[in-house]
């Protein structure tokens, strides 16, 4: 199957433009062509999405197009890549561990309506199912817990060692 590049803006048809709902009302159009994606990144260029074929490759690309000085259709920029489709999840995956670490630092805003707190043993970002859920994970609570019950055991030992009045500098 041969190449064919595609701009979304020479061959017409209708685009959606849809909020992208985070905080800094960002716009994201769904082009015409399935499985392709434009995010404005300012008042010239955007950002291109797609899944494309390539001599018998399946992948996910992203370029840059611009909106040419002399007012034309937008064009693709030199600026982008493409990776094996495959490597799609990994690339979700990474992108929301970045957003979570971009929304611990203040830098973004969680997204409406996910109200992600921190979890009391890891730290990471998650949207709670009940009022009282502290924990991201029964793992994470459970290891919260031995953390508290070996604290107590130390504490314990602490007070027992006292009261037998050993101090700090291995005298007794």
């Amino acid at each position: 199957m041969a190449h064919q590049k595609r701009n979304p803006a020479v061959q017409g048809g209708e685009s959606e433009t849809l909020s992208a709902g985070n905080s800094n009302n960002s716009d994201y159009t769904i082009s015409a062509h399935p499985g392709e994606v434009l995010i404005k990144k300012n008042s010239r260029e955007s950002l291109r999405f797609a899944l494309d074929d390539f001599r018998g490759n399946r992948l996910l690309s992203a370029r840059v197009f611009f909106q040419p000085l002399d007012g034309g259709p937008i064009r693709p920029g030199r600026d982008g890549w493409a990776i094996n489709i495959e490597a799609i999840q990994d690339i979700i995956a990474a992108l929301l561990q970045i957003q979570t670490e971009a929304v611990k630092r203040g830098w973004l805003q969680p997204a409406k309506g996910s109200e992600l707190i921190p979890c009391a043993a890891c730290g990471a970002l998650f949207q709670p199912r009940r009022k009282d859920q502290h924990h991201c994970s029964s793992s994470c609570r459970q290891r919260s817990k031995r953390s508290r019950s070996d604290m107590q055991s130390v504490t314990s030992a602490n007070t027992k060692r006292d009261e037998v009045g050993f101090d700090c500098d291995g005298g007794g």
